[in-house]
Parts: C-alpha cells; sequence; structure tokens
C-alpha cells in the first residue's frame, strides 16, 4: 500500500495518521484493520566507497525485525487468531520523508496501527520495541469485543491449540509423504526384478516392501482424518465467533 503524498498539516500523531488512512483506498473500513508501515530504506553510500555493497538502514532492519515478531514467529498463532476478523495492510514508507507526511515516513518505521471496523484508530504503536505481539494481539481482541465481534476471548486459546496441532500434523504428514514415495518405489523395484518375475511372485524383501507401503499409506489416513477434525472444529469456532462469511472460506471437505 502507498503512503499517500499530499503534505499534512495536521496538529496530532492521531489525528495525522487517520487523515492519512482516509487518503488510502486501498484501507477499507467495514472491518477492523492492522496497518504495518514498514521501510527499506538503505544507508547512503560513502563518498569514496568502492565495490559498495547496499546496507540496509536501521528503520529498515527494525521493520524486517518487527514483522518476523508479529508474523513469523515459529510454533505462535496468537495474532492470527484475532487475525482473521481483521484485514492487515502493509505501508511502504520507504520513499516518505518527514516533509511529505511526518507521521507515516521512513524516519518513523515500524509503526503499527490499529482501527476499528469504522476505520477509527484505536492505537498507535511506533517503533520495535513498542510492537510486541502479546501487546497487539490485546488490542486486536479488545477491537473485536467493542465492535461486536466477540464476547470473549476465551475461544481464541482453544484455536491456538488447534493451530499448534494443525502444525505438528502437516509436519508429520510431509514425513510421510517421503515414506510412502520411498515405500512405493522399492516395492515396485521389487515387484520388477528378475528374480521375482522368474519365480512368478514377490521375493521376501517385496512382501517388506509391500507392508510398509501399506503401513506408511495407513498412517498417512490417520493423519489426514486428524487434519479434517482439527479444520472442523477450528471451522466451527471462527463460525461461531462471527467471522465474516467472506473471510470464513468454504467448510473444510471430508477427506476420501
Amino acid at each position: 500500500m502507498k503512503i499517500p503524498d499530499g503534505k499534512l498539516t495536521c496538529a496530532s500523531q492521531k489525528d495525522g495518521i487517520q487523515d492519512s488512512i482516509g487518503q488510502m483506498k486501498e484501507y477499507v473500513s467495514g472491518s477492523p484493520g492492522l496497518l504495518f508501515v514498514f521501510s527499506d530504506e538503505e544507508m547512503p553510500v560513502p563518498k569514496k566507497a568502492k565495490n559498495y555493497q547496499p546496507q540496509p538502514s536501521q528503520q529498515a532492519k527494525d521493520s524486517a525485525a518487527a514483522w518476523a515478531e508479529l508474523f513469523q514467529t515459529e510454533g505462535d498463532y496468537s495474532i492470527f487468531i484475532p487475525g482473521r476478523f481483521f484485514t492487515v495492510y502493509r505501508g511502504d514508507a520507504t520513499a516518505v520523508t518527514p516533509d511529505i507526511n511526518k507521521y507515516l515516513c521512513s524516519g518513523k518505521s515500524p509503526l503499527v496501527v490499529v482501527t476499528d471496523k469504522a476505520g477509527k484508530i484505536v492505537d498507535v504503536l511506533e517503533g520495535r520495541a513498542a510492537i510486541k505481539r502479546s501487546k497487539i494481539v490485546a488490542e486486536m481482541s479488545d477491537v473485536l469485543r467493542k465492535d461486536g465481534y466477540i464476547q470473549s476471548s476465551s475461544s481464541f486459546a482453544r484455536l491456538q491449540q488447534l493451530m499448534n496441532d494443525l502444525e505438528k500434523i502437516e509436519v508429520t504428514m510431509l514425513l510421510l509423504k517421503t515414506q510412502v514415495a520411498d515405500a512405493a518405489k522399492k516395492f515396485a523395484d521389487a515387484q520388477s526384478s528378475k528374480a521375482a518375475k522368474k519365480k512368478g511372485e514377490l521375493l521376501s524383501s517385496g512382501k517388506v516392501a509391500r507392508e510398509n507401503l501399506d503401513r506408511a499409506e495407513s498412517q498417512m489416513k490417520a493423519q489426514e482424518k486428524a487434519k479434517y477434525a482439527i479444520l472442523t472444529e477450528e471451522y466451527a469456532l471462527l463460525k461461531e465467533l462471527g467471522l465474516p462469511p467472506a473471510k470464513l472460506g468454504p467448510e473444510p471437505k471430508q477427506p476420501n
């Protein structure tokens, strides 16, 4: 999303950012929003530098770290739970100077703005030190309660557990996929071996390969059923919490 390039004369940070959001055509009210303002600015090239490799500015480093803190922390889905109700925007402030917009410029990055469903600012968190996952999750949950989406955030804990369980299942399924492929190849090799063809039946190695393939496929089916159960419970919980149909998506399909 592009940060507005019109100069602002607002007296306060919140008013200035609110005015900026109002100019962003992509920022649509009607659902809660989270605006992540970042910078990819690079350090100035030294005058006498030779073969200089571009280096990110401190704002760029902090922006990347803050984004990772919120959305790329392995095994933590806490922000994704209330985030299902939010529209998340990324605002590129790399080329924005304080003269253009002193509230949403590269020098202020990273910055997070939380808005309610009417598009009104609830909170502004500026700088890497202020952008903490727990703080923003709490802000988002408060918005959902005030906007009438949820009465309690108690279901969020269950959703968090479901997503953790889902991650474990998907990792297991990746491993099983490799096992199935390996077992299938060994079984095919055993079937096509000269010794098996000469004898007209599977040798002991082929029988073992067949058993390994059956076992891996059975385990894969069990994981698929477990995944379906998790997705079904998650779907029901999100529907109960009032997630809009457009964000809810299709109902999980039972595996064959």
